[in-house]
């Protein structure tokens, strides 16, 4: 049966309207060469060359005037250089790409030495060259932007068809939720670098997440995108990681909030409105405790790519560090033997994540490359949701851990201008997808039981929950 399909599958793409092939993880260029009069120019040399890694593709422009260039990495920019005898030389640079996407690039050649015209669209800053309609932010714009909390998962917000999915479900697992329309937040699919990254367990969120630093692009696609972003009846959100070039670079960030700086009460000057003249504030209000403070942060975050081999391999890893203490404050109602004993009414939780990122990429040959890809995603709170606030006691407490770790490997070959065969394994393992332990064994209320009183104990711990999941595709476009 798989045989059939993938035999069926390949006689309708050779026989289907020719198309440029690309996926989800990459992009390609078509070059279209006319001379003065409008004409199409056959056998124009046309050389397409990656800006930050050297790699470099030449073809010939076909009876129709077009070269296809498919496959070609987001990372860095493209020189596209067109030469043919008796005409003068063009060439257009720092042409950046956009996943999924044919660019265009209209060049006419003029007789000896003058000036050609280029006209480029489908670039990252251009008319998008097809139907899908979202937002693409290229990692430019994600570095200017301040993302709140770093988190991958707030970048579909930049999208006005976009709202936070808050109070849609658990809100645990330290993500940003989104819907679109009248969808839900378990109805968005998640593609890396080209594979799925659903979370099968109650798909609330991606399985694995990376850090902000190692996004290319990430695109939020609403409606009219391709099959190959994964069934689903809402929208995609698509990331591209990136790869090293043969610069080295890198770059660190420390973001800190000390708790010491930040006020722990607020004066009750503002209690009343000026415009409410029968506004008085109580007299047993002598200041305003917020429930929050202190909230001390410490994030650490750092990138470093480069080459291996000059122009053939590359390398790239980033991390990000996070760590939170943030105060919540309970009722006084409460009773005093469920309070510490000294009557304190604050509780501290605590809130610390580690992400890693590291990815490989080889060139094999002029139109054959292999990517392997290594993501490590764990945290752990002490006070998700804000278990422990107002009438819910301390010893309400629970250590909520949640950790994946996933590894993918995509190799790629470009057959023909519109023939691309890749190959991509993943595997994701979630261990633990949920796990729930009580802080400590306190009494919370206790019950009369034949005329004595007898405690009762909030010590429940759910079971972990794992998930492992293999996944390969091929896919022929």
């Amino acid at each position: 049966m798989l045989k059939s399909v993938l035999a069926l599958s390949s006689v309708f793409a050779l026989l289907g309207a020719p198309g440029l092939a690309q996926s989800p993880n990459n992009s390609s260029i078509v070059v279209l060469v006319t001379d003065q009069s409008g004409a199409v120019v056959e056998d124009a040399r046309v050389l397409v060359t990656n800006e930050a890694t050297g790699a470099a593709r030449e073809g010939l422009t076909s009876a129709e005037g077009s070269a296809s260039f498919p496959a070609l990495p987001l990372t860095g920019t493209y020189a596209v250089t067109v030469t043919r005898q008796g005409f003068g030389a063009e060439s257009r640079g720092g042409l950046a790409l956009r996943s999924a996407e044919t660019a265009t690039v209209k060049v006419k050649l003029l007789v000896g030495t003058q000036k050609a015209e280029v006209t480029v669209i489908g670039t990252d800053q251009g008319v998008r060259a097809d139907g899908q309609i979202g937002v693409q932010l290229d990692s430019k714009t994600i570095d200017d932007t301040q993302i709140l909390g770093r988190k991958v998962t707030t970048l579909p917000l930049f999208n006005s068809a976009f709202r936070q999915g808050k109070g849609t479900g658990d809100l645990f697992v330290n993500a940003t939720y989104f819907i679109t329309g009248s969808g839900s937040r378990r109805t968005t699919t998640y593609m890396l670098d080209g594979a799925s990254n659903d979370e099968g367990w109650g798909r609330q969120t991606m399985l694995t997440t990376v850090p902000i630093g190692a996004v290319q692009e990430a695109a939020v696609l609403t409606n009219a995108f391709s099959a190959e972003f994964g069934w689903t009846a809402g929208p995609a959100f698509n990331i591209v990681t990136k790869s090293g070039t043969n610069a080295l670079r890198g770059e660190a960030l420390y973001l800190g909030r000390p708790g010491s700086w930040q006020a722990k009460t607020f004066s009750t000057d503002g209690y009343c409105a000026p415009s409410v003249p029968t506004c008085t504030t109580p007299a047993s209000l002598v200041a305003i405790n917020p429930t929050d403070v202190p909230d001390e942060l410490h994030q650490v975050s750092g990138s470093v790519g480069g080459p291996i081999a000059n122009n053939r391999t590359f390398f790239f890893a980033t991390g990000d560090y996070t760590h939170q203490d943030r105060t919540t404050q309970v009722s006084p109602s409460l009773p005093s033997f469920v309070l510490p004993p000294d009557g304190d009414l604050s509780y501290v939780g605590h809130y610390s994540q580690a992400l890693m990122n590291g990815r490989i990429d080889h060139k094999l040959a002029t139109a054959q490359s292999l990517m392997v890809r290594a993501n490590y995603d764990h945290f752990y709170d002490t006070n998700p949701n804000d278990a422990v606030v107002g009438t819910s006691a301390p010893t309400g407490a629970r250590r909520y851990t949640r950790g994946s770790e996933s590894v993918q490997a995509n190799h790629t070959t470009v057959i023909s201008g519109n023939l691309l065969n890749e190959e991509r394994v993943a595997y994701l393992h979630g261990s633990p997808v949920t796990l729930w332990e009580a802080q400590e064994l306190s009494t919370t209320y206790s019950v009369t039981v034949d005329g004595s009183r007898c405690p009762v104990y909030a010590a429940k711990v759910a079971p972990a929950e794992r998930t492992k999941r293999w996944a390969a595709t091929r896919v022929l476009s």
